[in-house]
């Protein structure tokens, strides 16, 4: 099929999460990602809805676009696998802030 022909509608918008590495502890235990308890994710938007409409039936668009780094409540994202690849839909509100992708952030 292709993750491509996914068209988010409304104002829901598709991540590619990014999943940190794993952590390893002193001890040399291996805490996988998702053991931790997160929630906070980084991602980038691969499709967009057009936006909700307004009394008027215009569209407000997303303020986000395609290609673009956010950080985003991983608690509210719906999680999807296509050809063993995951992806999240979130709605814009928990999109919490668009960074640079020259920024390595780590979340925690």
């Amino acid at each position: 099929m292709g993750i491509e022909k996914i068209k988010p509608i409304e104002d829901v918008i598709l991540v590619r999460p990014d999943y940190h590495k794993e952590k390893v502890r002193k001890s040399g235990v291996i805490i996988p990602n998702t053991v931790e308890n997160k929630t906070l994710e980084t991602g980038t938007i691969i499709a967009v809805g057009p936006g909700k409409k307004n009394q008027a039936g215009n569209y407000i668009p997303i303020p986000v676009s395609v290609g673009q780094k956010i950080i985003y409540y991983i608690s509210s994202a719906y999680e999807i696998i296509e050809v063993g690849e995951k992806y999240h839909f979130v709605d814009d509100t928990v999109a919490l802030a668009v960074y640079d992708s020259d920024l390595n952030l780590e979340i925690n």
